[in-house]
């Protein structure tokens, strides 16, 4: 029986040598550092919490939190997120700023300004219009390019309702060229100080007639750039 207690006696001291053992390791080699995890020689294997609460990883740029089958339902930060490379399906972006980055690079998508500014040139044409009859230019075409391609008469274009910001361009491209091509305003409204619901007219003797307009409020519209010759009507 001696024997016996003698043998666990050992056990125990070995036991309480191996404790104060690696408790010294642990305070000698990772300083202030709490371990959260677990902890092999040959690697480093685990994340740390150090003094002021914050959670390290015991490698740089190696591990990842949740996986492809186990992911994170909800992350809060209340200050700032460092990101490398950011991946989202889905982004509500409240404010601040987004520098030097490509929008809509390889999907394109809608888009709503308060204020548009460009440093070189503004690239606005989107869609190309082709009306070989009479046509009503719709809100949703803004920024389009409105022709009279196959037309064999005149082409009247009806402008919507002004409201500022619209803008359209009208080109003649029909086989024959002495076709007149007419804007018309909605009713009410002016194309550059015209009667109200007037036209503006391109004359029907020149081959080369194209028009930008713009609404500069609810009720008028003004011509930005012209070729040939325009008249109200």
């Amino acid at each position: 029986m001696k024997k016996t207690y003698r043998f666990f006696d050992i056990l125990k001291g070995v036991g309480i040598a191996l404790i104060i053992l690696f408790t010294t390791y642990a305070i000698a080699e990772r300083g202030d550092f709490a371990t959260l995890g677990f902890y092999r020689p040959d690697k480093v294997s685990f994340w740390r919490v150090n003094s002021s609460g914050d959670f390290i990883p015991g490698k740089n740029n190696t591990w990842s939190i949740g996986n492809a089958s186990f992911k994170v339902k909800d992350l809060n930060i209340g200050s700032t997120a460092n990101v490398n490379s950011l991946v989202a399906t889905t982004a509500d972006i409240d404010g601040g700023t987004i520098d030097g980055t490509t929008i809509g690079a390889n999907t394109a998508s809608t888009g709503k300004f308060t204020t548009l500014q460009a440093t070189s040139h503004l690239l606005y044409l989107g869609k190309i219009v082709n009306c070989g009859t009479d046509t009503n230019v719709t809100v949703a075409n803004s920024g389009a390019l409105y022709t009279n391609a196959g037309a064999t008469t005149t082409v009247v274009y009806t402008l919507p309702a002004a409201a500022e910001g619209l803008i359209y361009l009208f080109s003649s491209v029909a086989t024959d060229t002495t076709l007149d091509m007419t804007i018309t305003a909605g009713a009410g409204d002016k194309i550059n100080g015209g009667s109200a619901t007037g036209s503006y007219v391109a004359a029907s003797t020149e081959e080369k007639r194209a028009c930008t307009i713009a609404a500069v409020d609810a009720t008028n519209w003004r011509v930005i750039s012209e070729v040939g010759t325009w008249a109200n009507q």
